[in-house]
């Protein structure tokens, strides 16, 4: 009948409206990730392994009970010193979800 079909209009709409929420959401999300990666720019020990490991021997050499006779080669990947490699790895794959996501949700919506 006619209250089933526009009933299953309207579920469909609030549908495609709950996945532009979701969407806005991950977008906003993704908004912070790119700003905490842009300040992470300025700090080079937090996104390169090379420069993290100079550094750890640079502080092993100094203070010689530093590490405790462990390797400093993987210890700024082991205990994630480089954080800001982490967080541009992770904020490229989420950005790259979302924009696929919208790009689905939005040729879903076109099809109604």
């Amino acid at each position: 009948s006619h209250l089933f079909f526009w009933s299953m209009i309207l579920l469909a709409e609030v549908l495609v409206l709950v996945l532009f929420l979701i969407s806005v959401m991950i977008c906003v999300i993704s908004g912070v990730q790119a700003f905490l990666t842009a300040g992470c720019a300025q700090v080079y020990i937090l996104g390169d392994d090379t420069i993290c490991t100079a550094a750890m021997e640079v502080l092993r050499n100094f203070l010689k009970s530093f590490g405790a006779g462990n390797s400093v080669r993987d210890l700024c990947m082991k205990e994630k010193l480089v954080t800001c490699k982490m967080i541009t790895d992770e904020a490229l794959k989420s950005l790259v979800m979302s924009i696929l996501g919208a790009v689905v949700a939005s040729l879903l919506s076109l099809h109604m």
